[in-house]
């Protein structure tokens, strides 16, 4: 399935990395939880799983594991609202994101590849 931008996608890419982008989603998505509810999961990543907030892109597998740890199923809501707050940075549509047929890293490593063949062509 071949991914297209959507309108404007020029407005968005530029100047933009996808990491900075992605842990840009993130943080939004973990807002969710209130200030001090999202700097409490941030504290329990870091200790818990050694993951700081600046290495969520790199690690996005571990992230992922660990939000679900954490959270359970409850953890596919912050990856939902994380992939649509990513997809409109990116410009991207984000329906094409199914959580029930790929998993978190998944769609991030499907986003990333149309993200640096977007910035190519560019």
């Amino acid at each position: 399935m071949k991914l297209t931008p959507l309108e404007n996608s020029n407005t968005t890419l530029q100047g933009g990395h996808f990491d900075s982008l992605l842990y840009q989603s993130i943080d939004e998505a973990m807002r969710v939880l209130g200030d001090a509810g999202k700097q409490a999961i941030y504290y329990y990543l870091e200790k818990s799983f050694s993951v700081k907030k600046e290495d969520f892109a790199a690690k996005v597998d571990v992230f992922s594991s660990s939000l679900v740890k954490i959270f359970g199923i409850g953890s596919n809501f912050i990856f939902e609202l994380t992939l649509r707050i990513l997809s409109q940075k990116l410009d991207m549509d984000s329906a094409f994101f199914d959580l029930t047929k790929q998993s978190f890293p998944e769609c991030i490593s499907i986003a990333r590849k149309n993200f640096d063949s977007r910035k190519v062509t560019a």
